[in-house]
């Protein structure tokens, strides 16, 4: 609780959706540890915006495409909103389909008409967009997105890119620097600042968040075919990469990769595994280029007691 007053907002991960649109505290927020934290940072006047998670994609669109059942989804949300206090709900709908572009957007803009009457605030969660040029060594002939960035300009409060767990989507990136060294970042600044730029030609910077990743992943590597493939095995945090990189005799030094990452790689049992992952270092560099691009500010995913103790210092 003492770093609370670095933040402005919290936003505990604690909301998730069943097959029918009911929705679920998977933390119980109620109980402590979650009580005392939240109100804590009510004392130090950080704001409290929970996150509802929902992944299922044909559930979503059930719900968000049938026009009463996305009424009693909205109303459910904003009941639940106003019944703890909070300043306001984190909509983070991941992997719809394009099919739900109309009732995702039409849900956005009721739920958020819905959350002002009340003086509450929306935000919205969403994938990153790489730009096509960079998506595709072979230009398809017509893209369709699932999120209406017109939409999400005109009804979210706040809009949080997720520009992390980048891996191998950006195929320029790929060709420019895995020829030279095992490439598969959570998030090369670079990847995230081509996001963030086509991002913001739609959607005010001022509503704009970039997310920060704090964790890495490790990859089975395999190399026996025309191109290197990653095998993503499992997320990893600092302090356990770390004591892998120690377990394997690897002494971690201050040497970042080209993505401004740490990494290294092993072998056991005859196979190749490299761990990339975002320390103190690389969350310097995605808010320095949050303030470089004038944008609203970062949001880090996720801060707890397996962050690098470094980047503490990092955020002002």
């Amino acid at each position: 609780t003492s770093t609370l007053g670095k933040f402005q907002t919290l936003s505990p991960f604690a909301y998730e959706v069943e097959e029918d649109g009911t929705i679920i505290d998977t933390m119980k927020l109620a109980a402590e540890p979650w009580k005392g934290l939240m109100a804590s940072a009510t004392k130090k006047k950080v704001a409290i915006v929970p996150s509802i998670l929902w992944i299922d994609a044909e559930a979503i669109h059930a719900t968000l495409s049938d026009p009463a059942r996305r009424k009693a989804h909205v109303d459910d949300i904003v009941s639940m909103v106003v019944r703890n206090n909070f300043d306001g709900i984190d909509i983070d709908y991941e992997g719809k389909k394009v099919k739900t572009k109309a009732g995702f957007s039409a849900f956005v803009k009721e739920l958020a008409l819905a959350l002002d009457a009340k003086k509450k605030t929306l935000v919205c969660t969403i994938e990153p967009r790489t730009p096509p040029s960079s998506l595709y060594r072979v230009m398809p002939q017509d893209i369709e997105y699932v999120n209406d960035y017109v939409v999400l300009n005109k009804y979210c409060d706040e809009v949080r890119i997720m520009t992390y767990d980048q891996t191998i989507a950006d195929v320029k990136l790929n060709d420019a620097k895995g020829t030279r060294e095992l490439y598969a970042p959570v998030a090369d600044t670079e990847w995230v600042k081509k996001v963030m730029d086509l991002t913001a030609k739609t959607i005010s910077k001022k509503k704009l968040m970039l997310g920060v990743a704090t964790y890495g992943y490790i990859y089975e590597v395999d190399r026996t075919t025309a191109s290197t493939t990653f095998k993503k095995i499992r997320a990893i945090s600092d302090p356990d990469a770390r004591a892998l990189a120690i377990a394997n005799g690897i002494q971690i030094g201050d040497w970042h990769n080209s993505a401004g990452e740490r990494s290294f790689n092993y072998e056991k049992n005859g196979k190749l595994y490299y761990v990339s992952w975002s320390d103190s270092f690389a969350v310097a560099q995605k808010i320095a280029l949050a303030k470089k691009l004038g944008i609203k500010g970062v949001v880090l995913f996720k801060m707890d007691g397996k962050v690098d103790p470094a980047t503490w210092s990092t955020i002002k």
